[in-house]
Protein backbone atom coordinates (compact mmCIF):
# COMPACT_ATOMS: atom_id res chain seq x y z
CA UNK A 1 0.00 0.00 0.00
CA UNK A 2 3.03 2.31 0.02
CA UNK A 3 3.80 3.34 -3.06
CA UNK A 4 0.25 3.70 -3.59
CA UNK A 5 0.05 6.03 -0.73
CA UNK A 6 2.67 7.69 -2.05
CA UNK A 7 1.47 8.10 -5.26
CA UNK A 8 -1.81 9.53 -4.90
CA UNK A 9 0.10 11.94 -2.32
CA UNK A 10 2.13 13.42 -5.48
CA UNK A 11 -0.78 13.25 -7.38
CA UNK A 12 -2.66 15.62 -5.28
CA UNK A 13 0.72 17.93 -4.70
CA UNK A 14 0.52 18.37 -8.84
CA UNK A 15 -3.23 18.48 -8.91
CA UNK A 16 -2.92 21.64 -6.51
CA UNK A 17 0.58 23.57 -8.03
CA UNK A 18 -1.77 23.25 -11.73
CA UNK A 19 -5.09 24.57 -9.42
CA UNK A 20 -2.23 27.52 -8.76
CA UNK A 21 0.13 27.99 -11.59
CA UNK A 22 -2.50 27.52 -14.08
CA UNK A 23 -0.49 27.87 -18.00
CA UNK A 24 3.26 27.87 -16.30
CA UNK A 25 2.57 24.62 -14.36
CA UNK A 26 0.91 23.29 -17.52
CA UNK A 27 3.77 24.40 -19.50
CA UNK A 28 6.11 22.54 -17.25
CA UNK A 29 4.32 19.66 -17.20
CA UNK A 30 4.26 19.13 -21.19
CA UNK A 31 8.16 19.21 -21.15
CA UNK A 32 8.13 17.15 -18.69
CA UNK A 33 6.08 14.87 -20.04
CA UNK A 34 8.06 14.75 -23.67
CA UNK A 35 11.33 14.02 -21.69
CA UNK A 36 9.40 10.56 -20.54
CA UNK A 37 7.91 10.03 -23.51
CA UNK A 38 11.14 10.16 -25.05
CA UNK A 39 13.29 8.58 -22.47
CA UNK A 40 11.15 5.42 -22.80
CA UNK A 41 12.62 4.21 -25.90
CA UNK A 42 16.46 5.18 -25.12
CA UNK A 43 15.66 3.17 -21.77
CA UNK A 44 15.08 -0.04 -23.90
CA UNK A 45 17.52 0.43 -26.15
CA UNK A 46 20.52 0.65 -23.26
CA UNK A 47 18.52 -2.39 -21.94
CA UNK A 48 19.10 -4.25 -24.87
CA UNK A 49 22.46 -2.95 -25.77
CA UNK A 50 23.65 -4.35 -22.19
CA UNK A 51 21.65 -7.14 -21.40
CA UNK A 52 21.65 -9.96 -23.71
CA UNK A 53 18.07 -11.32 -21.43
CA UNK A 54 16.52 -8.53 -22.90
CA UNK A 55 17.34 -8.74 -26.15
CA UNK A 56 16.48 -12.86 -26.65
CA UNK A 57 12.83 -11.27 -24.84
CA UNK A 58 12.30 -9.07 -27.40
CA UNK A 59 13.58 -11.44 -30.47
CA UNK A 60 11.10 -13.99 -29.17
CA UNK A 61 8.38 -10.92 -28.74
CA UNK A 62 9.04 -10.18 -32.26
CA UNK A 63 9.31 -13.67 -33.74
CA UNK A 64 6.35 -13.54 -35.83
CA UNK A 65 6.83 -10.14 -37.61
CA UNK A 66 10.48 -10.56 -37.95
CA UNK A 67 9.01 -13.35 -40.32
CA UNK A 68 6.84 -10.29 -42.72
CA UNK A 69 10.19 -8.60 -42.54
CA UNK A 70 12.89 -10.89 -43.11
CA UNK A 71 13.75 -9.98 -46.97
CA UNK A 72 14.21 -6.31 -45.43
CA UNK A 73 17.51 -7.33 -43.89
CA UNK A 74 18.07 -10.49 -45.79
CA UNK A 75 17.35 -9.65 -49.41
CA UNK A 76 17.40 -11.93 -52.36
CA UNK A 77 20.69 -10.53 -53.53
CA UNK A 78 22.55 -11.08 -50.44
CA UNK A 79 21.14 -14.53 -50.13
CA UNK A 80 22.08 -15.27 -54.28
CA UNK A 81 26.09 -14.25 -52.99
CA UNK A 82 26.11 -15.82 -49.87
CA UNK A 83 25.38 -19.31 -51.93
CA UNK A 84 27.89 -18.09 -54.78
CA UNK A 85 30.38 -18.49 -51.44
CA UNK A 86 29.85 -21.25 -50.01
CA UNK A 87 29.53 -23.20 -53.30
CA UNK A 88 28.44 -26.53 -54.53
CA UNK A 89 26.39 -27.93 -50.92
CA UNK A 90 24.98 -31.11 -52.03
CA UNK A 91 25.30 -33.62 -49.71
CA UNK A 92 27.25 -31.56 -47.16
CA UNK A 93 26.76 -31.40 -43.56
CA UNK A 94 26.25 -27.91 -42.36
CA UNK A 95 26.18 -25.45 -39.05
CA UNK A 96 23.84 -22.87 -38.76
CA UNK A 97 25.09 -20.58 -35.78
CA UNK A 98 21.79 -18.40 -35.50
CA UNK A 99 18.85 -19.77 -37.23
CA UNK A 100 15.99 -16.74 -36.34
CA UNK A 101 13.04 -17.17 -39.07
CA UNK A 102 14.24 -20.07 -40.70
CA UNK A 103 14.25 -18.37 -43.83
CA UNK A 104 17.83 -19.24 -44.86
CA UNK A 105 17.14 -22.78 -43.18
CA UNK A 106 14.97 -23.44 -45.72
CA UNK A 107 17.11 -22.81 -48.48
CA UNK A 108 19.73 -24.39 -46.50
CA UNK A 109 18.10 -27.69 -46.29
CA UNK A 110 17.63 -27.39 -49.90
CA UNK A 111 20.80 -26.92 -51.21
CA UNK A 112 22.27 -29.69 -49.07
CA UNK A 113 19.71 -32.04 -50.31
CA UNK A 114 18.31 -34.96 -48.10
CA UNK A 115 21.56 -36.53 -48.74
CA UNK A 116 23.05 -33.62 -46.51
CA UNK A 117 22.51 -32.81 -43.39
CA UNK A 118 21.98 -29.17 -41.79
CA UNK A 119 22.13 -28.48 -37.84
CA UNK A 120 20.67 -25.04 -36.95
CA UNK A 121 21.29 -23.10 -33.66
CA UNK A 122 18.53 -21.07 -32.45
CA UNK A 123 18.72 -19.01 -29.22
CA UNK A 124 14.99 -18.26 -28.11
CA UNK A 125 12.38 -20.45 -27.66
CA UNK A 126 10.23 -18.38 -29.83
CA UNK A 127 12.71 -17.95 -32.85
CA UNK A 128 13.58 -21.84 -32.59
CA UNK A 129 9.88 -22.71 -32.54
CA UNK A 130 9.44 -20.60 -35.93
CA UNK A 131 12.54 -22.23 -37.42
CA UNK A 132 10.95 -26.00 -36.86
CA UNK A 133 7.86 -25.02 -37.92
CA UNK A 134 9.36 -23.82 -40.74
CA UNK A 135 11.34 -27.37 -41.68
CA UNK A 136 9.44 -29.45 -40.46
CA UNK A 137 9.25 -31.11 -43.79
CA UNK A 138 13.38 -31.32 -44.05
CA UNK A 139 14.02 -34.26 -42.36
CA UNK A 140 17.46 -33.50 -42.90
CA UNK A 141 17.59 -30.74 -40.87
CA UNK A 142 17.61 -30.95 -37.10
CA UNK A 143 17.11 -27.23 -35.21
CA UNK A 144 19.01 -27.17 -31.58
CA UNK A 145 17.88 -24.95 -29.03
CA UNK A 146 20.90 -23.23 -27.31
CA UNK A 147 19.51 -20.51 -25.06
CA UNK A 148 23.43 -19.43 -23.87
CA UNK A 149 24.87 -17.83 -26.75
CA UNK A 150 28.46 -17.17 -25.22
CA UNK A 151 29.05 -20.02 -24.05
CA UNK A 152 28.74 -22.69 -26.99
CA UNK A 153 28.53 -26.64 -26.37
CA UNK A 154 27.17 -28.39 -29.36
CA UNK A 155 27.20 -31.74 -29.82
CA UNK A 156 27.58 -32.26 -33.76
CA UNK A 157 29.38 -34.58 -36.11
CA UNK A 158 32.07 -32.42 -37.72
CA UNK A 159 30.75 -30.07 -40.02
CA UNK A 160 31.71 -29.45 -43.46
CA UNK A 161 30.38 -25.81 -43.58
CA UNK A 162 29.43 -23.32 -40.61
CA UNK A 163 27.18 -20.23 -41.49
CA UNK A 164 26.05 -17.62 -39.77
CA UNK A 165 24.03 -14.74 -40.79
CA UNK A 166 23.53 -11.43 -37.80
CA UNK A 167 24.11 -13.89 -35.45
CA UNK A 168 28.00 -13.79 -33.90
CA UNK A 169 27.78 -9.75 -33.56
CA UNK A 170 25.03 -10.30 -30.93
CA UNK A 171 27.64 -12.34 -28.64
CA UNK A 172 29.58 -10.29 -25.85
CA UNK A 173 32.90 -12.09 -26.92
CA UNK A 174 32.30 -13.39 -30.81
CA UNK A 175 36.26 -13.93 -30.41
CA UNK A 176 35.41 -16.53 -28.12
CA UNK A 177 32.42 -17.98 -29.42
CA UNK A 178 33.82 -18.17 -32.95
CA UNK A 179 36.47 -20.48 -31.54
CA UNK A 180 34.69 -22.88 -29.79
CA UNK A 181 32.25 -23.02 -33.05
CA UNK A 182 35.47 -24.21 -34.95
CA UNK A 183 35.74 -26.89 -33.22
CA UNK A 184 32.40 -28.37 -34.75
CA UNK A 185 34.40 -27.56 -38.55
CA UNK A 186 36.36 -30.62 -40.46
CA UNK A 187 39.77 -29.52 -41.71
CA UNK A 188 39.75 -27.72 -44.75
CA UNK A 189 35.71 -26.76 -44.32
CA UNK A 190 34.43 -23.43 -45.26
CA UNK A 191 33.54 -20.59 -42.96
CA UNK A 192 30.90 -17.59 -44.20
CA UNK A 193 29.78 -15.38 -41.87
CA UNK A 194 27.40 -12.14 -42.13
CA UNK A 195 26.22 -9.55 -39.93
CA UNK A 196 24.64 -6.69 -39.99
CA UNK A 197 25.35 -4.47 -36.98
CA UNK A 198 27.99 -4.44 -33.77
CA UNK A 199 26.55 -4.74 -30.17
CA UNK A 200 28.89 -4.55 -26.67
CA UNK A 201 31.38 -2.38 -28.50
CA UNK A 202 33.70 -5.12 -30.33
CA UNK A 203 35.85 -4.07 -32.75
CA UNK A 204 35.50 -5.89 -36.22
CA UNK A 205 38.66 -7.53 -36.01
CA UNK A 206 37.51 -9.60 -33.50
CA UNK A 207 34.68 -11.50 -35.69
CA UNK A 208 37.29 -11.72 -39.00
Amino acid sequence: AGPAVITLFLIILVVNWVSKEGSVAIGTLRLSTTFIILGIPLYFLIEMYYNKEAIQKMTDSLSSASVATERLYFPKGIEEKFFSIMGELKGKHVLEFGGYTGLFTSRLATHVTPKGKVHSVGFTKGMTAVVSKRVQQHRHVTVIHHPETDDVQLKVAPVDVLVSTGALSSTHKPEVVFKKLAGSLKKGGKVVLLDFEKYFFQEKEECV
